[in-house]
């Protein structure tokens, strides 16, 4: 899946869309300012801590935004099917379960 990337946004329009998409409990990217429009305001420091750390695993971001690794996890799924992120499944431990590792997509 593709994330929705806005480009050439200035001050007006960013204001319209952004509100639009938080009406529709929707984001997308602003490809200027690699920020979260819209529905976003929990999932914004989340987008901004992944770029930040560009690969890393759930637990890893969990640690960096003190939050549970289940809170991660959610917000991870929003980033993901949004297409914000990327998700790759990664050499775990053998004692079960899957791991993944994440990535911000270069847009």
């Amino acid at each position: 899946m593709a994330a929705v990337q806005l480009a050439g946004l200035n001050e007006e329009t960013r204001d319209a869309v952004n509100v639009c998409l938080q009406r529709r409990k929707q984001f997308a990217v602003d490809a200027e300012s690699r920020t979260l429009l819209g529905d976003a305001e929990v999932l914004s420091d989340t987008y901004q801590r992944a770029r930040k750390l560009s690969a890393f695993r759930a637990a890893e971001l969990a640690e960096e935004l003190h939050i549970s690794l289940p809170d991660a996890n959610n917000r991870l799924k929003r980033l993901l099917e949004a297409g914000a992120l990327r998700r790759e499944r990664s050499a775990g431990p053998d004692r079960g379960g899957k791991e993944f590792s994440y990535s911000v997509p270069a847009f």
